[in-house]
């Protein structure tokens, strides 16, 4: 899948609660897909320039998020696997459907970007690396 193909998949099912411009749903979906991919990149690999780059865009989509009033978005005191102010719990953005797959956030992210399965074991779900 492309990045264009995942703003148009996260711009399809943002449904903000309060009253937004299509445009600024649009600036959520590309910048959420961007930021995505690099923490799935950050998570896997670690490089400086990655985290720099993925740090950036944590801090210009909190308050996107916070403007669009996305619900289910976990907090610094309760983040679980998220990141406070962009993510639930589980480390999905808000109304995710891939939440569904009951998947770790990388895993789950990893199949939404590139369309298959991750190569590494620690990604898939519990059940999976029991086979």
């Amino acid at each position: 899948m492309s990045l264009e193909e995942r703003v148009a998949e996260i711009r399809s099912w943002t449904n903000p609660p309060r009253p937004v411009s299509l445009k600024k749903v649009a600036e959520y979906a590309a910048l959420a897909a961007s930021w995505e991919e690099y923490r799935l990149r950050v998570h896997r690999d670690s490089l400086p320039a990655d985290a720099e780059r993925f740090l950036a865009l944590t801090t210009a989509l909190r308050p996107l998020v916070a403007e669009l009033g996305l619900p289910l978005i976990c907090t610094a005191d309760d983040p679980g696997e998220g990141v406070p102010g962009v993510t639930d719990r589980n480390g999905y953005l808000s109304m995710d459907p891939a939440r569904i797959l009951g998947a770790p956030w990388p895993y789950a992210t990893a199949l939404a970007l590139y369309r298959v399965c991750p190569r590494d074991p620690g990604l898939a779900p519990e059940r999976e690396r029991r086979k």
